[in-house]
């Protein structure tokens, strides 16, 4: 870390007169922003020739010079801004200034930002002489290996405001972008005959920085003539844009040095478009304008893909993934671990992935416009990986290793969206498209087996207690009815619960013999009736000196969803024997009992629903599986 370094000292443009106080004495010199001159910190630089810089193009950024920017309690302020124009992107380096002189830099990327100082800790050029994309490195004082994450040669540095020259190369030279599980971030500057530099900090959010007077954000649309055909070419991203697509005549382009167009190659007919170019849509509460999209097909197969490249109004891009009418929304991650080309699956946010698809992708249209170059001298490896609704995607070449993560959007999503009349019909099964009314089948099966466990466990407690809820007892003999009707009648009791399943348990003194009986449970009030009926029987004996016996002498019987009131039973019973005096049976009645067979029913029928999931998902799995190399980890355990 470097020493405070607070000072005074200040300089004059001497064309437009414009007078500056330099932040720190660790800055070497202040680039006019509206000149483009260089001064230095020392009274006798104002005489003599100022150094001349190319100008700074727009690009859009929401950060400013002289913001003040609070993060985790620490104020800086934006004093300066270097820009580097790198072989497939473009990165800028804010120079910001603490309370006590102390520098640090803010890396802002076209989808985040990470806050950084100069590391004092010296990296050996024999560190970066094998390097290439994936591989690990340590990095003193961390305790985490880095993983490289893309080499990229820089070919030109603008910039502007105040500068530390001794962290800046005009000259080529070559960076290494690092990151770590840690969410920590590195940066290697590497020229020929120096030592190289090493920036090291954290990824942060923009959300989590406070920032004073940020730069007004140019909601206007502008337009860069074609180098080709002069027709206009819409330039969204502004001075973030790296290579766009003329729509009138393919013609593809980069910007060189002095920013202007330099025609990369030309592609031989226009993209065919679902979504126009400037189209704006809200996906999942954010609005998305199309600035972008690419044509791509898999290398040596006839499978062919769109992808459009999405500008949010934060500014950070997404890519809209459409093959065969199924739709992905792709936003990159920070980092992932080392993916190997064994791997059969892997584990992400607690979720298993599985390997779906492995290919080399090959350009074949594009149009508009793209932060990094869409035509690279590698063609790209790609592996995607499969944990339907989401997709993680590996995607590598000779310079880079990147990392994506997506999920399935519904086409009606993509629709109603971007208002479109028409889109792309469903082929097949998608990737990760999510069955029609269905979950994951392993989490379906434990919510099926929980709810059982949970319904078998009231159940029976309700089943230990219901004694508790007993409105009626009596005891009757076949000496006491009626001969010419047959029918004994109860007493009355209230049932005060509506509505109420009521259990009747019955027990006869029934040898060798059989009772039944039908019960009549009758209103006093509206004279409605519930019937139910029930057979007892009971047989022993002996059969060789073996004692056996065969039925019981009690048994219970339900009615259910039974209204309150105040009831009285009507008993119709009968005997197999005709022996009056030994003919007698008792009756309990309890209320808010649990029925069995209720709970039997629904196990069976939860498990018939198991089933039928079940089927269905192996046909679903079945279909999505046959646009894969690979096998489905559903049927056949992969090889490791």
């Amino acid at each position: 870390m470097p020493l405070n370094a607070n000072m005074n000292q200040s300089v004059t443009c001497p064309f437009c007169k414009l007078q500056h106080t330099f932040s720190s004495n660790l800055i070497d010199e202040f680039v006019c922003p509206k000149c483009h001159v260089g001064l230095r910190p020392n009274i006798d630089y104002n005489t003599i020739a100022p150094t001349a810089y190319q100008p700074m193009p727009d690009d859009g950024s929401r950060v400013n010079f002289g913001s003040k920017i609070t993060f985790k309690n620490e104020i800086y302020t934006v004093v300066g801004k270097v820009r580097y124009q790198l072989d497939n992107t473009i990165i800028t380096k804010w120079v910001l200034v603490n309370n006590t002189g102390l520098l640090y830099y803010l890396f802002e990327f076209i989808n985040g930002y990470a806050l950084v100082f100069k590391n004092l800790n010296p990296i050996e050029k024999k560190l970066l002489s094998n390097i290439k994309p994936s591989k690990k490195l340590n990095i003193s004082p961390y305790n985490s290996e880095f993983q490289v994450k893309a080499i990229y040669r820089n070919f030109n540095t603008l910039i502007s405001g105040e500068i530390a020259l001794e962290t800046i190369d005009f000259e080529t030279f070559e960076a290494v972008e690092l990151t770590n599980a840690d969410n920590e971030f590195a940066f290697i500057q590497s020229s020929f005959d120096k030592i190289p530099t090493l920036y090291s900090g954290n990824f942060i959010e923009f959300k989590d920085l406070v920032i004073t007077n940020p730069a007004k954000q140019n909601t206007e649309l502008s337009t860069i003539n074609c180098a080709t055909c002069a027709k206009p070419i819409s330039n969204y991203l502004k001075g973030k844009a790296f290579s766009l697509v003329c729509s009138n005549c393919q013609s593809h382009f980069v910007f060189d040095k002095q920013r202007n167009l330099k025609l990369k190659n030309q592609f031989k007919k226009p993209a065919d478009l679902d979504i126009p170019i400037g189209s704006k849509g809200e996906i999942e509460g954010k609005i998305y304008t199309v600035v972008g999209t690419l044509l791509k097909c898999e290398e040596g197969t006839s499978y062919r893909w769109k992808e459009y490249y999405l500008r949010g109004e934060d500014g950070k891009i997404v890519t809209l993934s459409e093959f065969n009418g199924h739709y992905n929304l792709i936003e990159e991650i920070d980092y992932f671990d080392e993916i190997k080309t064994f791997n059969s699956s892997i584990n992400y946010e607690g979720s298993t992935y599985h390997i779906f698809n492995k290919y080399k992708v090959d350009l074949l249209l594009a149009q508009g416009e793209f932060s990094y170059q869409i035509v690279n001298d590698s063609v790209s490896k790609v592996s995607e990986f499969i944990a339907p609704p989401y997709i993680l995607i590996y995607e590598s070449d000779k310079n880079e290793a990147r990392y994506y993560h997506g999920r399935c959007i519904l086409p009606k999503q993509v629709e109603k969206a971007f208002e479109l009349a028409v889109i792309p019909e469903q082929i097949g099964t998608g990737a990760t498209q999510t069955m029609f009314l269905g979950l994951n089948y392993s989490l379906f099966t434990k919510i099926c087996f929980g709810f059982f466990i949970l319904l078998f466990v009231i159940q029976y407690y309700f089943a230990l207690t219901n004694t508790s809820n007993r409105v009626y007892q009596e005891a009757f003999a076949q000496s006491n009815m009626n001969d010419s009707t047959k029918v004994l009648v109860s007493n009355t009791f209230q049932i005060t619960d509506a509505p109420t399943a009521l259990q009747f348990d019955l027990v006869s003194n029934v040898n060798n013999d059989w009772f039944g009986v039908t019960i009549e449970l009758i209103n006093h009030t509206t004279g409605d009736r519930f019937e139910v009926d029930k057979t007892i029987e009971f047989y022993s004996g002996v059969d060789e000196g073996e004692s056996w016996s065969e039925g019981s002498k009690s048994e219970s019987v339900f009615m259910s969803q039974v209204p309150a009131g105040t009831y009285h039973i009507n008993l119709y019973p009968e005997w197999g024997s005709i022996v009056k005096e030994n003919n007698s049976f008792e009756i309990w009645v309890y209320k808010d009992v649990a029925m069995w067979s209720n709970f039997w029913v629904t196990i069976l029928v939860g498990i018939i629903l198991i089933i039928i999931h079940y089927l269905r998902f192996r046909i679903f799995e079945s279909k999505r599986w046959m646009e894969s190399n690979f096998d489905s980890p559903y049927v056949t355990k992969l090889e490791e």
